[in-house]
C-alpha cells in the first residue's frame, strides 16, 4: 500500500513483498504528504515518518471551483 501512496519514497521486493526505503529524506511538499500518508495507511503501522505533516493545499479565497467540483453547498 506504501509503494502505491508514495512510490518516490517506497518500493516493494517483488521476490519477498517486503517494503524497500527509497528516500529516507523527501523533498518537502507533495511528496513528503504522501509519505504521511503512507504511514497513516500501512497495514502492519511499520512506518513512522518524522517531522510535521504538511498544510492542505488550500484554493485562495474567492478562487472558483473548476467545472463540475462539488464545494461547500453545493
Amino acid at each position: 500500500m506504501c509503494a502505491l501512496t508514495a512510490p518516490e519514497v517506497f518500493d516493494q521486493d517483488p521476490g519477498d513483498g517486503r517494503v524497500l526505503l527509497l528516500d529516507a529524506r523527501p523533498p518537502a511538499g507533495p511528496v513528503t504528504a504522501a509519505a504521511h500518508e503512507a504511514a497513516g495507511l500501512c497495514p502492519a503501522g511499520a512506518i513512522t515518518v518524522l517531522g510535521r505533516r504538511p498544510e492542505r493545499i488550500r484554493r485562495p479565497e474567492g478562487a472558483e471551483l473548476p467545472e463540475g467540483a462539488a464545494g461547500p453547498g453545493r
